[in-house]
């Protein structure tokens, strides 16, 4: 019963056996084939589900090889930047020019390193906002009792619900 109906279609299907005018035995028999093909489709959700999960799970494997290949290629690159440079610097060579590259040093643009931070003028400080340690304050809150957790102004604990496949 339930290959090609929705669920929309048999939650439809089970008000309006509801709202017909039969007799116990049989609105008791129709809706029990209806939460049957329900539960049916529930369970075939959650093999879909799986499925998609296990997908999933071989494309974060794939992404973290290619991350790790990137990184290797990434930190080989800049070897060989160095070592070009080194020769460089090594040889006193200011400027490579060949047929297809051409390779020289040029300065950086310049920059700030800071010797001691705590010496800086507070002009030249950017202020951050406050993070909350919401860990924290939740185990602070799951500690107190409900007439203390009642005088807390600034937050709640909330619990929602959610579906679990198994």
């Amino acid at each position: 019963m339930s290959k090609g109906i929705s669920l929309y279609d048999l939650a439809e299907s089970y008000q309006n056996v509801l709202d017909l005018d039969l007799d116990d035995e049989q609105a008791s028999q129709i809706l029990g084939q209806i939460e049957e093909a329900v539960e049916q489709k529930i369970e075939n959700i959650g093999l879909a589900r799986r499925s998609v999960d296990a997908e999933a799970e071989i494309l974060k494997v794939e992404i973290k090889r290619l991350q790790d290949r990137k990184a290797s290629l990434e930190k080989k690159s800049d070897w060989l930047k160095d070592y070009a440079y080194q020769a460089m610097k090594r040889f006193e060579i200011d400027k490579v020019k060949g047929t297809r590259l051409t390779v020289w040093i040029q300065n950086n643009p310049e920059s700030v390193e800071i010797i001691n931070e705590d010496k800086i003028p507070k002009k030249y400080k950017v202020k951050q906002p406050d993070k909350v340690d919401k860990k924290l304050l939740l185990d602070e809150l799951k500690g107190m009792d409900k007439s203390a957790l009642k005088k807390i102004k600034y937050a709640t604990i909330k619990q929602g619900e959610g579906i679990r496949f198994k």
